[in-house]
């Protein structure tokens, strides 16, 4: 009988493995936040949010699966996908709410930059313009 390499599963090996299924819920988090990002600062129709939602879903469940797969000697455990599920949801309603309330504010101090740089060279623009007429 050949002899197989084997990761002996114990307690702590399982908190271990919940630990990092909440950071890879984390991780998901994040992911899922550059997509709420680009539909904060942009207009999608409906149809197009919900295949950027399935886009995410679905990249989001090939990548825990092979992360399920590394940090469990190639076991899926369902408790795995359950904590990750957890630590998405923990990131989502803390740091989440967090990450936008400060982006949006770098996005008002961002469009008062820009439109007062744009008043700027709309009117200088205009002086140019005049001068040369």
């Amino acid at each position: 009988m050949e002899h197989m390499d084997y990761i002996e599963y114990t307690y702590l090996t399982g908190l271990l493995s919940m630990l990092q299924a909440l950071l890879a819920g984390v991780a998901m988090g994040i992911y899922y936040d550059c997509f709420r990002l680009l539909r904060r600062w942009f207009t999608f129709s409906a149809f197009s949010v919900a295949v950027q939602d399935i886009l995410f879903w679905c990249s989001a469940a090939v990548g825990l699966f092979f992360v399920c797969l590394r940090w469990n000697a190639g076991f899926i455990r369902v408790y795995f996908v359950i904590f990750a599920l957890l630590g998405w949801l923990a990131y989502f309603m803390t740091a989440g709410r967090l990450v936008f309330v400060i982006l949006d504010g770098v996005k008002k101090i961002t469009r008062r930059i820009f439109d007062k740089f744009q008043k700027s060279f709309i009117k200088i623009s205009e002086e140019i313009y005049q001068k040369i007429r």
